[in-house]
């Protein structure tokens, strides 16, 4: 979708980073952004600043893991505003741990808001797109999805399930006339760092050394 003006466009994990700069972006092309994060005072924050550009917002304290939250989001949007245009899934956590020192609990915070959540928004607002017409869905990856290191057993297991259900989407949803689109950035400096869960290691020494860092694809021999 090229043109946002007067489009609706809910980013979740809006409230720092990433997040917030997709929202900022959406909203200098004219877009009424719907803002969804677990953290309130921060969605509050990323809200004033589209509103002091003139941008209309809305906010919305939601954990994307938890489908009745997420279809309460999805209804008060579909009242307010008829439906959705653009769905943003971008919120994410990390645990940084060998799968050994992996927790249960670990996994089930890490694949609840990287795979579920997505997957959640994504039955939440479908079917109005669907009705419609159109839409366009944007699945916010990772390039741990692509290929992965060390320590991200839990990260990189949700983010290789998040490429393969985009994929999947988009041979579904063209012939429906709703775009699919699959981002896979690399290391960015966010507030996400703060959050991270470590197990095992050094958390500033692990952090500092992670950046610039691009797990590549091993190079398989070729048959003689």
């Amino acid at each position: 979708m090229r043109d946002l003006r007067g489009k609706t466009v809910l980013v979740t994990g809006a409230a720092s980073g990433l997040g917030r700069e997709l929202a900022l972006c959406a909203g200098k092309e004219g877009a009424v952004l719907l803002l969804a994060d677990i953290d309130p005072q921060g969605v509050k924050e990323t809200s004033g600043l589209l509103r002091r550009t003139g941008v209309e917002s809305r906010e919305y304290v939601v954990d994307v893991s938890d489908s009745s939250q997420v279809k309460a989001v999805a209804e008060a949007v579909l009242g307010e505003f008829g439906g959705l245009d653009v769905l943003i899934n971008n919120a994410g956590v990390f645990v940084w741990a060998d799968f050994i020192d992996t927790t249960p609990e670990d996994w089930e915070w890490v694949m609840g808001v990287n795979l579920w959540g997505p997957i959640l928004t994504i039955r939440a607002f479908l079917p109005g797109m669907i009705e419609r017409g159109s839409g366009h869905i944007v699945n916010i990856a990772s390039l741990g999805g692509l290929v992965t290191m060390p320590t991200l057993s839990a990260y990189s297991t949700a983010k290789f399930g998040l490429v393969g259900l985009t994929e999947t989407l988009q041979h579904e949803l063209e012939p429906l006339g709703i775009s699919v689109t699959l981002v896979c950035p690399g290391n960015i400096r966010t507030p996400v760092i703060d959050r991270v869960v470590v197990r095992g290691y050094d958390r500033a020494k692990l952090a500092r050394a992670s950046f610039g860092l691009m797990p590549r694809r091993r190079r398989r021999k070729r048959p003689h």
